[in-house]
């Protein structure tokens, strides 16, 4: 997906938010927006909104002096989501569509997204709208079948405290379907981004066979990643992506990929016909 000229001003509130909770000064912050508003005018028109997104944390990390400004936002995500997992978990097991409850809540998860256009939502709150939330585009009975003709599944990883949600939803994945799941994370720090550590602190290691994406670009950019994740995904029969920022990155990836997410960005949801909010499981 291309970076619209209607993506700028989300970016700049982006940056000015987190400039804010960064307790950046006010002297400070107005050199940053002035340096993301030179970086926009000068963008490449095939750049895709999380790559422009990264390039304004790195302003500011430059700023801070700080390449790893989000490590207590991780850490805290991950924290508050492995005390809501257990409860979580009997829900999905007592439902009548173990499947789709999962992918419900693992798609309420987003809300940890640190790119999330309308700020941090309050997790208790997502949590109860996601046993009812409507579907802009429902993609889900194409995924059943996919999975079950299945070898190998990947899934990429979005955001830290998501990711308990994603073992969840891969537990489901794991009693239902007889695929191999490989899951992509980061290596190292990238914004909210899960790392390999977020994924041992939630336990999701024993299901599955964890890979580190090198890159420093948000969500996964096909022509930055290491080979071993960009044959991971060429392997791949179905890919699962999280995350609106995937479905940014990746919408035009020819590879056989169904994005879960809830849509944050009125970009985006005009591009859909999709109201804002509404939760997506669409394959492109």
């Amino acid at each position: 997906m291309k970076t619209h000229v209607d993506c700028f001003p989300c970016i700049i509130n982006q940056t000015l938010e987190a400039a804010q909770k960064n307790q950046i000064p006010d002297d400070q912050k107005k050199e940053i927006v002035y340096n993301v508003l030179e970086m926009l005018r000068d963008l490449p028109e095939d750049i895709s909104p999380p790559e422009v997104s990264h390039r304004m944390h790195r302003l500011i990390g430059k700023s801070l002096g700080n390449d790893d400004p989000y490590q207590q936002a991780r850490s805290d995500a991950n924290v508050m989501t492995m005390d809501l997992i257990p409860g979580i978990r009997k829900k999905i097991k007592r439902s009548g569509d173990p499947l789709e409850t999962a992918v419900r809540y693992a798609i309420a998860g987003q809300v940890f997204d640190g790119e999330a256009a309308e700020g941090r939502a309050d997790i208790h709150r997502e949590l109860e709208y996601a046993p009812k939330a409507e579907f802009g585009i429902n993609h889900l009975k194409k995924l059943t079948r996919a999975l079950y003709e299945a070898k190998r599944v990947v899934y990429l990883a979005n955001a830290a405290g998501e990711i308990a949600f994603d073992r969840l939803l891969i537990e489901v994945l794991r009693d239902m379907f007889a695929a191999e799941i490989v899951m992509v994370v980061r290596k190292d720090p990238v914004l909210t981004n899960a790392t390999l550590d977020d994924a041992a602190f939630v336990g999701v290691e024993p299901l599955v066979h964890l890979v580190a994406n090198t890159s420093d670009a948000p969500a996964t950019v096909i022509e930055d990643v290491s080979s071993g994740v960009s044959q991971q995904l060429n392997d791949a029969d179905v890919v699962i992506a999280k995350g609106q920022t995937h479905y940014e990155s990746l919408n035009n990836a020819d590879l056989n990929i169904f994005f879960l997410f809830q849509i944050n960005c009125p970009v985006i949801s005009k591009e859909l016909d999709a109201d804002l909010h509404q939760y997506m499981v669409l394959q492109c």
